[in-house]
């Protein structure tokens, strides 16, 4: 038996109530993600997000669960952002191309690995022009990365309401991971959400209450054996971020590594959650309805990212300017797709694809500019250029906390904001 520390135990009074599903399994999901860590300006200065940051955790996390393999295991399903792929890609090229390999050899690669918007942005606050542009070149850009479709995606922050479903349907995604306390239901796992129009979508959820424990609790982690014999009575399924394993809590990555082996879950009479399998024997008509604009990451939802939530110390003065941001980018993206329907109609698909020709530059801080020079009309080349800046300005992180120590995330939406307005003054100012 591997122990890690002290021995722990819970009682039956701290032990959370599982979701019931069809076996005795394991499921676990991790949500690796790393901002974009530099921005492109048109002036050449970058716009740097604490950059060293990123090599640390990749020792410490990405290395070993995803280029030793250690998180590759049956029962595990996790995300890998586009940003964060990137970063790997330009920063550790030859590991990179080993976890592509890995990736690839896993049985049910198109189930297990689950894709994301090309931007980490709050999906429900969008348009839905900007919604469907994100949700599609995201899509498009897994594929080109990994050589296959994914059949679900996590959406950033969890965050979802019923308009973002549809858009995922129309998409080609079969299912979405989410909190089994963001459904009105979460009884049975997989379980369906109708939309309307004979459409329908999956839900694969994890459980609320194990996953605040993992996150947050490092104590009762401490020892695998322990940890599956307290929560895995019905089976278990938790989620949290990819990087609590090695970079939140140190050794981490040895507990989840030690508790997806085969016989370490064979002993405690658990199977691996088989998300592939599961949708396809499980009944259809297990429904459940959504819980609106709900999101993993904070009680209030969407409202996190609007100004209109106090959580992490956020003040009044912080919470304005939050307000500010989102009023500004928000109604600057709809002026510019307002803009580019009247010169350019159908632009959408065109700007999709320029989305994934140069995603890599975008989300890696290099010049994506100087690649829209060959375009016909100026106008269109600007207006290009600004609605780039003002998905990225989207991006949560810039959004997310409210303590004074991360003030330099919002970086993001207040030089987006800026470069949108330097970029088009005559039509920015026109809507005022």
């Amino acid at each position: 038996m591997l122990c890690f520390g002290l021995f722990m135990s819970l009682t039956e009074a701290t032990r959370p109530t599982e979701t019931l599903i069809p076996q005795k399994t394991f499921f676990a999901f991790l949500h690796f993600y790393q901002p974009q860590r530099s921005v492109f300006r048109p002036d050449t200065k970058s716009i740097s997000i604490v950059p060293i940051i990123n090599e640390k955790i990749y020792k410490q996390c990405y290395q070993p669960l995803l280029d030793y393999g250690d998180a590759l295991r049956p029962g595990v399903a996790f995300s890998l952002y586009s940003s964060l792929r990137h970063w790997i890609a330009k920063n550790h090229p030859t590991n990179w191309e080993k976890i592509k390999k890995n990736i690839n050899n896993l049985e049910d690669k198109e189930y297990q690995v689950v894709a994301d918007p090309l931007i980490h942005a709050i999906i429900p606050l969008l348009n839905d022009d900007d919604k469907r542009i994100l949700i599609q070149a995201g899509r498009n850009i897994f594929k080109k990365d990994f050589g296959f479709d994914a059949k679900g995606i996590w959406l950033p922050e969890g965050a979802v309401n019923t308009d973002t479903l549809k858009i995922l349907v129309e998409a080609g995604y079969e299912f979405v991971v989410l909190k089994n306390n963001q459904l009105n239901n979460s009884l049975h796992n997989p379980v369906w959400i109708n939309l309307g129009e004979g459409k329908k979508i999956a839900v694969v959820h994890f459980n609320s209450n194990t996953s605040d424990i993992v996150a947050s609790q490092p104590e009762r982690t401490i020892n695998g054996d322990y940890f599956l014999n307290d929560f895995g009575q019905n089976g278990i399924a938790f989620g949290t971020d990819g990087e609590t394993m090695g970079h939140h809590y140190k050794d981490k990555d040895k507990f989840i590594k030690y508790i997806t082996e085969p016989r370490t879950l064979q002993r405690h009479g658990l199977v691996p959650f088989k998300i592939k399998e599961a949708l396809s024997n499980f009944q259809p008509s297990k429904t459940t309805t959504l819980k609106e604009n709900s999101s993993w990451s904070c009680a209030h939802g969407t409202s996190r990212w609007t100004g209109d939530c106090n959580c992490d110390g956020a003040s009044e003065a912080t919470n304005a300017k939050k307000r500010n941001y989102f009023q500004k980018l928000n109604t600057y993206n709809q002026i510019i797709n307002n803009a580019l329907n009247e010169i350019f109609p159908n632009w959408q698909m065109e700007f999709t694809n320029l989305l994934v020709d140069l995603g890599e530059n975008i989300l890696n801080g290099s010049d994506f500019i100087s690649s829209l020079n060959n375009l016909p009309n100026n106008n269109l080349r600007c207006l290009y250029i600004a609605k780039i800046y003002g998905l990225l300005g989207m991006t949560s992180c810039g959004w997310f906390f409210g303590t004074k120590s991360h003030t330099i995330e919002q970086n993001i939406p207040q030089q987006s904001i800026e470069i949108i307005e330097a970029i088009l003054p005559i039509l920015i100012n026109r809507s005022g």
